[in-house]
């Protein structure tokens, strides 16, 4: 009876990992999915630089500078890959790593400047509650253009052109991504985890 249970544990694991897996890449706004990415990407991060290949290479040759530069670059990625999926503070934090160009490898700067201009923009049907809350009434009743495509986007807001309907004025309209205000504090708590 016992095999048997030993014998089923590998398929049991693996349709958990498989199951945990799906969730996480289909959920980027719920908390808990959020801080299991951050902290899976993070322990990710940290293995590969204690057990990855440039830790079986002797220091000084080249041959480990080129494993640990290696291992620098998958880091890289890995952290762009969380920031983008996650967008708001993380893309923030992507930024604000990619200007410590002497503090850190090269690979971190150059890979996380992504961060700093090309934020995904959301669409205005995403947006349009939040800007319809905001001002108090719907898009129609207060501009007469309302230009669906942003001509900005950031990580924590982007930027739309339009012309109101009292007194024909061109003007800017900043809106903060929907699910922003809620992910925040969430977001913090899993940055200051990780980073401790």
């Amino acid at each position: 009876a016992w095999r048997n249970m030993l014998r089923r544990i590998p398929a049991v694991a693996g349709v958990s990992v498989g199951a945990g897996w799906l969730w996480l890449s289909s959920d980027v706004d719920s908390a808990p999915a959020r801080a299991v990415r951050s902290l899976g990407y993070g322990l990710l991060i940290g293995c590969d630089y204690k057990f990855g290949p440039a830790t079986r290479i002797p220091r000084g040759t080249a041959e480990h500078a080129a494993a640990l530069s290696a291992t620098h670059q998958r880091s890289a990625d890995r952290m762009l890959a969380v920031c983008r999926a996650h967008g708001g503070l993380y893309n923030k934090f992507g930024q604000y790593i990619s200007s410590m160009t002497v503090a850190l490898p090269p690979e971190y700067p150059r890979v996380l400047a992504a961060c700093q201009d090309r934020a995904p923009a959301v669409s205005l049907s995403e947006v349009r509650q939040t800007i319809e809350s905001e001002l108090g009434a719907p898009l129609g009743s207060l501009f007469s253009v309302f230009e669906e495509q942003p001509v900005a986007a950031a990580s924590l807001a982007q930027v739309h052109r339009a012309v109101t309907v009292a007194g024909g004025e061109q003007v800017a309209v900043k809106v903060q991504y929907p699910l922003v205000a809620r992910q925040v504090s969430s977001d913090l708590w899993a940055l200051h985890w990780l980073s401790r």
